[in-house]
């Protein structure tokens, strides 16, 4: 009896949505700005999931901001705006968001309570969301047009 049970239990920890267990990457990213949700994409993560009899890491590179923010549509927006973040997983980590221009990160935008407050100078920006939870980081782009 003990060993058939031992056997469903290795069966189902295998399966993680059955018991329940976090993903093997970060949750998907909605930014938010004037009622509508723009396009966002995840770049490189590292990940840590502890499961019931095991742990997993995960380490994806991916391109640097810009050249990810080449494939995304701009948003137009107003200077100053608000950019709204939400994880699709519900959670709250520590976010910091960044300016790129060219290969460099050139400035840091101000953030409260997972909301971004947006560049004044005209123009398309390219902005990186660092997020960083207990069990690991991730970086997302998405690109706004300054009226």
């Amino acid at each position: 009896m003990f060993v058939a049970l031992m056997f469903i239990l290795f069966g189902i920890s295998g399966c993680s949505n059955i018991l329940g267990e976090p993903s093997n990457e970060p949750p998907n990213i909605s930014v938010e700005i004037e009622n509508q949700t723009i396009d966002a994409s995840r770049g490189g993560y590292k990940w840590e999931t502890k499961g019931l009899f095991s742990n997993t890491g995960v380490i994806a590179d991916a391109a640097d901001p810009i050249s990810i923010g080449e494939d995304l549509i701009a948003q137009s927006v107003e200077p100053n705006s608000t950019a709204t973040v939400k994880f699709s997983d519900g959670s709250n980590p520590t976010i910091t968001a960044n300016l790129w221009e060219g290969q460099n990160q050139t400035k840091t935008l101000p953030v409260e309570d997972s909301e971004i407050t947006l560049p004044s100078d005209k123009g398309r920006h390219v902005i990186e969301i660092y997020a960083e939870w207990k069990n690991g980081r991730a970086s997302y782009t998405f690109v706004v047009e300054v009226k």
